[in-house]
């Protein structure tokens, strides 16, 4: 069980979305609940051929607690959105990775990490309309790629 690593991968809910949506299992960290425990723990899994805690069957929950390098690989750089997207005068569809940390707007600070897609234009951002905001710079990564999965606007890698 590994404490001062869960700042650097994403949280176990967002671990089990991304497990459902179908992302391959493939880190070095995963979250786990064994048989008999109350609670899931992260746990450093550097060889999974010599996993003998997962052969062991007596594993309730094992979902990739993926990293920050991790899901930065997964997120694809540039999507395509469907549509009419405007960037002046001319149609773009194109929308590039970015992101903002600890921001002011007004009076309101907003601490945290949040990553979206732009077409260059300030206005012009493709953003998603739940609070997407993170203190864990890895749950902004990971609440991105959920919806990128949920919206058909990911194409898995294989």
């Amino acid at each position: 069980m590994i404490r001062n690593s869960q700042n650097q991968v994403c949280n176990i809910e967002l671990a089990e979305k991304l497990y459902n949506l179908g992302v391959k299992q493939e880190s070095i960290f995963y979250w786990r609940k064994y048989q008999f425990c109350k609670n899931a723990d992260l746990y450093y899994i550097p060889n999974k051929e010599t996993d003998l805690l997962q052969l062991s069957g007596k594993l309730e929950k094992n979902f990739s607690a993926f990293t920050l390098s991790e899901l930065g690989e997964m997120l694809p750089q540039i999507i395509f959105v469907p549509g009419n997207c405007y960037c002046g005068d001319s149609i773009c569809n194109n929308f590039w990775l970015d992101f903002n940390r600890d921001v002011e707007i007004g009076k309101i600070k907003i601490e945290g990490w949040i990553y979206f897609y732009t077409n260059g234009e300030e206005s012009k951002k493709f953003d998603y309309d739940k609070d997407n905001w993170d203190i864990n710079e890895a749950n902004a990564r990971a609440r991105l790629l959920i919806y990128l999965i949920e919206n058909g606007l990911y194409k898995k890698k294989d």
